[in-house]
């Protein structure tokens, strides 16, 4: 029963204005890795049901196109269309 061709997961993750100057990216990024490679932090998203998965800003901007664009095609063939 269900739909095992539809994959569909959570996740979490920091946006910033585009303006956002590269060098405070960097620093974010590299505050939430330590957060996230942090053991009472790992524990307490575990004990959440949380695996956390830190990844470099390239990887998570193209993961979350990758989203949006399966979402996007998902919406498309669903026929769904916005309300005004």
């Amino acid at each position: 029963m269900g739909w095992p061709s539809f994959d569909y997961s959570n996740w979490i993750g920091a946006f910033v204005p585009a303006s956002t100057p590269p060098a405070t990216i960097a620093k974010l990024q590299e505050a939430m890795a330590a957060a996230i490679a942090s053991p009472e932090v790992r524990s307490k998203l575990g004990q959440q049901g949380i695996d956390p998965v830190g990844t470099s800003t390239e990887e998570f901007n193209r993961f979350w196109k990758q989203d949006m664009e399966k979402y996007a095609r998902i919406i498309k063939a669903a026929g769904v269309e916005a309300e005004n």
